[in-house]
């Protein structure tokens, strides 16, 4: 494994977009799916209430267009936590002892920034607590965020130069 040389290299922006878009795709797919089960939200709504986050409630009298940009909105955040690990995995040499674990840990502090300073900031008005939202949310973004994003950039460290 040759990671002096690539640690110093600059961002690799492919491993960055591999990141985003896996990440993203099975957040959002998990999210569309959970909040069908359980609240009846088609995936035009989920979308919208990404958007929310900017706009507030109004995000659900937007149609087509409050969904496209909750969809980027969706893809942005995905994208910098993408950057943010990418850039710590190169400071940061005990985030390259246990992927796995450190994966897991980074979907908690996903979840965590997200669910406590974020959205509690944002125009999304508050909702009542629900521990079954909150544990399978929880699980989502251990397994589907942090997990992949830092699969993925380990294997860009740990795949010979060509």
């Amino acid at each position: 494994m040759n990671t002096t040389l690539k640690m110093n290299a600059t961002m690799n922006w492919n491993t960055i977009a591999k990141g985003t878009l896996v990440s993203g795709i099975l957040d959002a797919l998990a999210g569309i799916i959970v909040y069908f089960l359980m609240f009846g939200y088609n995936p035009i709504q989920v979308l919208q209430s990404i958007t929310g986050g900017i706009q507030g409630p109004s995000a659900f009298q937007s149609g087509l267009i409050a969904a496209f940009a909750g969809l980027l909105l969706h893809f942005f955040i995905a994208f910098v936590c993408t950057i943010l690990y990418y850039v710590a995995y190169t400071r940061l040499s005990f985030l390259r002892k246990n992927i796995f674990v450190n994966g897991l840990l980074f979907g908690a502090t996903v979840w965590i920034v997200m669910n406590l300073i974020v959205i509690p900031h944002s125009n999304i008005p508050a909702q009542p607590f629900n521990a079954t939202l909150t544990f399978i949310s929880i699980i989502w973004h251990l397994f589907l965020v942090g997990l992949p994003i830092a699969l993925i950039t380990q294997k860009q460290f740990n795949t010979p130069e060509k």
